[in-house]
Protein backbone atom coordinates (compact mmCIF):
# COMPACT_ATOMS: atom_id res chain seq x y z
CA UNK A 1 0.00 0.00 0.00
CA UNK A 2 3.11 2.37 0.80
CA UNK A 3 4.92 4.29 -2.00
CA UNK A 4 8.69 3.21 -1.95
CA UNK A 5 11.05 5.23 0.18
CA UNK A 6 12.45 8.50 -1.81
CA UNK A 7 15.53 9.62 0.30
CA UNK A 8 15.51 13.19 -0.61
CA UNK A 9 11.62 13.87 0.77
CA UNK A 10 11.43 15.31 3.91
CA UNK A 11 10.92 12.88 6.73
CA UNK A 12 9.77 14.54 9.36
CA UNK A 13 6.29 12.91 9.79
CA UNK A 14 5.30 15.65 12.82
CA UNK A 15 1.41 15.55 13.53
CA UNK A 16 1.66 19.29 14.10
CA UNK A 17 3.57 19.92 10.99
CA UNK A 18 1.77 21.36 7.66
CA UNK A 19 2.14 18.86 4.48
CA UNK A 20 1.25 19.83 1.22
CA UNK A 21 1.56 17.22 -1.85
CA UNK A 22 0.91 17.43 -5.13
CA UNK A 23 -0.01 15.03 -7.98
CA UNK A 24 3.14 13.42 -9.42
CA UNK A 25 4.06 14.80 -12.41
CA UNK A 26 3.50 11.23 -14.51
CA UNK A 27 0.25 11.41 -13.70
CA UNK A 28 -0.22 15.64 -14.40
CA UNK A 29 1.00 14.49 -18.00
CA UNK A 30 -1.58 11.76 -17.84
CA UNK A 31 -4.54 14.07 -16.90
CA UNK A 32 -3.59 16.76 -19.04
CA UNK A 33 -3.33 14.58 -22.41
CA UNK A 34 -7.26 15.76 -23.40
CA UNK A 35 -6.03 18.73 -23.76
CA UNK A 36 -2.95 18.00 -26.06
CA UNK A 37 -5.13 15.99 -28.31
CA UNK A 38 -7.75 18.98 -28.11
CA UNK A 39 -5.00 20.90 -29.24
CA UNK A 40 -4.04 18.58 -32.34
CA UNK A 41 -7.79 18.27 -33.49
CA UNK A 42 -8.07 22.39 -33.43
CA UNK A 43 -4.97 22.55 -35.65
CA UNK A 44 -6.57 19.36 -37.94
CA UNK A 45 -9.95 21.26 -38.08
CA UNK A 46 -8.56 24.45 -38.73
CA UNK A 47 -6.48 22.64 -41.55
CA UNK A 48 -9.44 20.88 -43.33
CA UNK A 49 -12.71 21.88 -41.87
CA UNK A 50 -15.37 19.67 -41.28
CA UNK A 51 -18.02 19.29 -38.73
CA UNK A 52 -17.61 15.99 -36.83
CA UNK A 53 -13.90 17.51 -36.48
CA UNK A 54 -15.78 20.16 -34.38
CA UNK A 55 -17.99 17.72 -32.50
CA UNK A 56 -15.34 15.62 -31.85
CA UNK A 57 -13.20 18.63 -30.34
CA UNK A 58 -15.97 19.71 -27.80
CA UNK A 59 -16.42 16.21 -26.71
CA UNK A 60 -12.58 16.48 -25.80
CA UNK A 61 -12.53 19.51 -24.49
CA UNK A 62 -15.46 18.29 -22.13
CA UNK A 63 -13.09 15.58 -21.25
CA UNK A 64 -10.26 17.84 -20.53
CA UNK A 65 -12.35 20.04 -18.03
CA UNK A 66 -12.96 16.77 -15.96
CA UNK A 67 -9.43 15.45 -16.06
CA UNK A 68 -7.84 18.80 -16.01
CA UNK A 69 -8.43 19.61 -12.62
CA UNK A 70 -7.47 16.21 -10.70
CA UNK A 71 -4.03 16.38 -12.70
CA UNK A 72 -3.12 19.66 -10.93
CA UNK A 73 -4.65 19.70 -7.32
CA UNK A 74 -2.94 19.55 -4.62
CA UNK A 75 -3.84 17.62 -0.79
CA UNK A 76 -2.97 19.18 2.17
CA UNK A 77 -2.98 18.47 5.53
CA UNK A 78 -2.92 20.75 8.62
CA UNK A 79 -3.39 18.86 12.16
CA UNK A 80 -6.31 16.38 11.72
CA UNK A 81 -7.95 18.10 8.52
CA UNK A 82 -6.96 17.11 4.87
CA UNK A 83 -8.00 19.61 2.28
CA UNK A 84 -8.07 18.86 -1.51
CA UNK A 85 -7.90 21.77 -3.83
CA UNK A 86 -8.37 21.54 -7.72
CA UNK A 87 -8.56 24.46 -9.90
CA UNK A 88 -11.99 25.23 -11.21
CA UNK A 89 -13.35 23.46 -7.97
CA UNK A 90 -14.15 24.36 -4.54
CA UNK A 91 -11.57 23.26 -1.73
CA UNK A 92 -12.86 20.01 -0.71
CA UNK A 93 -11.85 19.71 3.23
CA UNK A 94 -12.10 16.46 5.60
CA UNK A 95 -12.10 15.75 9.11
CA UNK A 96 -9.82 12.78 9.65
CA UNK A 97 -11.44 12.12 12.70
CA UNK A 98 -14.11 11.16 10.94
CA UNK A 99 -12.09 8.69 9.13
CA UNK A 100 -12.78 4.98 8.83
CA UNK A 101 -10.29 3.21 7.04
CA UNK A 102 -7.23 4.60 4.39
CA UNK A 103 -6.75 2.15 1.67
CA UNK A 104 -4.22 2.10 -1.96
CA UNK A 105 -6.25 2.10 -4.90
CA UNK A 106 -5.48 -1.38 -7.09
CA UNK A 107 -5.22 0.29 -10.34
CA UNK A 108 -2.50 2.22 -11.53
CA UNK A 109 -0.88 4.70 -9.38
CA UNK A 110 -2.24 3.14 -6.12
CA UNK A 111 -4.06 6.54 -5.07
CA UNK A 112 -5.26 6.68 -1.40
CA UNK A 113 -8.80 6.14 -0.93
CA UNK A 114 -9.85 7.40 2.37
CA UNK A 115 -13.53 6.00 3.75
CA UNK A 116 -15.45 8.53 5.99
CA UNK A 117 -18.40 8.99 7.38
CA UNK A 118 -20.34 11.42 5.96
CA UNK A 119 -22.58 14.45 7.69
CA UNK A 120 -25.84 13.58 8.76
CA UNK A 121 -28.57 16.59 7.74
CA UNK A 122 -28.19 17.80 11.41
CA UNK A 123 -24.14 17.87 10.93
CA UNK A 124 -23.30 15.20 12.98
CA UNK A 125 -21.14 12.04 11.72
CA UNK A 126 -23.53 9.87 10.01
CA UNK A 127 -22.05 6.38 11.10
CA UNK A 128 -24.43 4.03 9.34
CA UNK A 129 -23.30 5.61 5.80
CA UNK A 130 -19.65 5.70 4.31
CA UNK A 131 -18.72 7.87 1.58
CA UNK A 132 -14.99 7.69 -0.09
CA UNK A 133 -12.46 10.27 -0.85
CA UNK A 134 -10.42 9.57 -3.43
CA UNK A 135 -7.12 11.04 -4.03
CA UNK A 136 -4.93 11.57 -7.07
CA UNK A 137 -1.14 9.69 -7.13
CA UNK A 138 0.53 12.01 -5.14
CA UNK A 139 4.27 12.71 -4.78
CA UNK A 140 5.77 11.58 -1.17
CA UNK A 141 2.54 9.86 -0.82
CA UNK A 142 3.67 7.73 1.65
CA UNK A 143 4.26 10.59 4.21
CA UNK A 144 0.51 11.55 3.68
CA UNK A 145 -0.55 7.77 4.55
CA UNK A 146 1.61 7.70 7.43
CA UNK A 147 0.21 10.38 9.00
CA UNK A 148 -3.05 9.50 8.14
CA UNK A 149 -2.60 5.99 9.68
CA UNK A 150 -1.42 7.41 12.89
CA UNK A 151 -4.07 9.87 13.64
CA UNK A 152 -6.29 6.75 12.82
CA UNK A 153 -4.70 4.56 14.93
CA UNK A 154 -4.69 7.08 17.92
CA UNK A 155 -8.54 7.62 17.26
CA UNK A 156 -10.58 4.90 19.24
CA UNK A 157 -13.73 6.07 17.96
CA UNK A 158 -15.23 8.29 15.51
CA UNK A 159 -16.69 11.62 16.72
Amino acid sequence: MSQPHDPSAPTDASQDERLELRVRPSFQFFYSLPLLLAVAILVDALLAPAVDKWLFLLLVLALGAVSLPRGWSKVTLEGQHLTVHAPLRRPRQLDLRRLATVDASPRLGQALLLRYHPDDPQGQPDLAREAVLALPPLQDQYLLEARVQAILDSSDTVL
